[in-house]
């Protein structure tokens, strides 16, 4: 074998790598995109889901229904876990307890999963008050 030969093999071989190595780094990079993607998406469903579990949180925690002791609000969230959740991330606690902002929530927020676990019971209690007592979830207004 010529010199010439040995060259253009070990070229054909150094080609060979580069485009493999070019190959695997574009499968990363696409599966990076897609999981960017999927998290985008799912930050989004969290946000939707967030401003619902908040929307409904501000209407019923002033409201009184007429047959319990107490606010609406317990009535609704029983477990006390739940309410200070609630309070916790997703409304600012005021001290006279009669006007709950909202908490702000960054996509960060939103990924964590006892904040995910407060929105989804939030929605899935005002879900089964709405199945059980729709008499008083009309008054309310949900």
């Amino acid at each position: 074998m010529t010199a010439s030969t040995i060259f253009s093999a070990v070229a054909i071989l150094i080609s060979l790598g580069s485009v493999y190595y070019t190959r695997r780094q574009t499968q990363l990079i696409e599966k990076e995109q897609t999981r960017k993607q999927h998290e985008d998406e799912s930050a989004a469903e969290w946000a939707a889901k967030f401003d619902e579990a908040v929307r409904v949180v501000q209407k019923i925690s002033t409201q009184r229904i007429s047959d319990s002791v107490g606010r609406a609000s317990c009535f609704i969230f029983k477990s006390e876990m739940l309410r200070q959740r609630i309070e916790t991330y997703l409304i600012k606690q005021d001290l006279g307890r009669e006007h709950f902002p909202a908490r702000k929530a960054s996509s960060d927020d939103l990924r964590m999963p006892i904040m995910q676990q407060t929105i989804q019971e939030v929605l899935d209690c005002v879900k089964k008050f709405r199945e059980t007592d729709p008499e008083n979830a009309r008054k309310l207004g949900l």
